[in-house]
């Protein structure tokens, strides 16, 4: 972000918060948090990877299916599509009580991986979780994950 607009965002951001009181500056800092990433909670559904990312942002941050195809770089009719089956296989409500690793968004719009790739290779690179750890966050077998990881070091 250019310097000038992060400045001017942050004083914008500083003139909220002084007038808020402490429980509006406790949910502006959660609507942020929220919006930087996904909690790995929500990979204990039984969905794929990609059905569970697009469950998330329908349903947890109410983006529209226009602005998850913009933001997935992916057609509309594939994000309605993938919403609707994962509403169909998975109908409760994501669990997204576990925030103490977000997956960043702009991982999953890169194509040139998997969903399933980058995410696998993000635990594994940033937040330096041996395989069989990442297996069990994302409820996969460590066969599975090592796979996943294996090919997205094989395609860099």
């Amino acid at each position: 972000m250019d310097p000038k607009k992060r400045l001017s965002l942050r004083k914008q951001l500083a003139a909220l918060v002084e007038d808020a009181s402490f429980a509006e500056v406790e949910e502006i800092l959660s609507e942020i948090k929220q919006t930087k990433g996904i909690p790995i909670s929500v990979f204990r559904a039984s969905l794929s990877s990609f059905e569970i990312i697009v469950r998330y942002l329908k349903d947890e941050q109410h983006k529209s299916f226009k602005h998850i195809s913009l933001a997935l770089k992916r057609a509309p009719p594939t994000i309605y599509e993938t919403y609707r089956n994962a509403k169909k296989k998975h109908p409760q409500p994501l669990d997204t009580s576990d925030t103490t690793i977000l997956i960043p968004f702009d991982l999953i719009s890169d194509r040139e991986h998997s969903v399933l790739e980058h995410i696998v290779s993000y635990l594994r690179e940033q937040q330096h979780l041996p395989l069989v750890k990442i297996a069990e966050l994302l409820h996969r077998s460590p066969s599975t994950i090592k796979t996943t990881y294996w090919r997205w070091t094989k395609k860099r």
